[in-house]
C-alpha cells in the first residue's frame, strides 16, 4: 500500500477577550462573531485555498464557546497573507 502524504500549514486564531464579551453580552457576541466568520474569515481562507478544521468550543463553559479555530493552507506564505488580511 502506498501512503501519501501531504505538507500543510497551520493557522491558529483565537478572540482575545472573548470571555468578557460573551459575559456582558453573550447573544452580541455571538452573533458579531458568526457575522466575521461568514464575511470575513471563511472568505479570506477560501481566497488562499484554505480550509477551517476546527471552529471550537471549549469544553464546560459557555461563555467560551466558538472563540478559537484552526484552519489548514497548503503553503506558510498563504498564512501570512490570510492572517495580513
Amino acid at each position: 500500500m502506498t501512503e501519501t502524504r501531504k505538507l500543510a500549514a497551520i493557522l491558529a486564531a483565537d478572540v482575545v477577550g472573548y470571555s468578557r464579551l460573551a459575559r456582558a453580552d453573550e447573544d452580541r457576541t455571538l452573533a458579531r462573531l458568526r457575522a466575521l466568520r461568514s464575511d470575513l474569515i471563511d472568505p479570506t481562507i477560501a481566497v488562499h485555498h484554505g480550509r477551517i478544521v476546527i471552529f471550537a468550543q471549549r469544553e464546560g463553559k459557555a461563555a467560551h464557546r466558538h472563540d478559537r479555530q484552526l484552519a489548514q493552507l497548503p503553503r506558510r506564505v498563504r498564512i501570512v497573507a490570510a492572517s495580513r488580511q
